[in-house]
């Protein structure tokens, strides 16, 4: 029983850490498009004005 238990927990918390990894992932490409956005709007506002 303790054994199920603690195979069953390491599971979880294995799947939970590639849930971390993926939400880091998705963190990373919102950070690098909004960077890559506000940039863009920036130089199409020097070359405007």
């Amino acid at each position: 029983m303790t054994r199920y238990f603690k195979e069953h927990t390491m599971a979880e918390f294995d799947d939970l850490k590639s849930h971390e990894e993926m939400w880091d992932n998705f963190v990373t490409l919102v950070t690098y498009s909004t960077i890559a956005i506000v940039a863009t709007l920036a130089l199409l506002f020097l070359f405007v004005a």
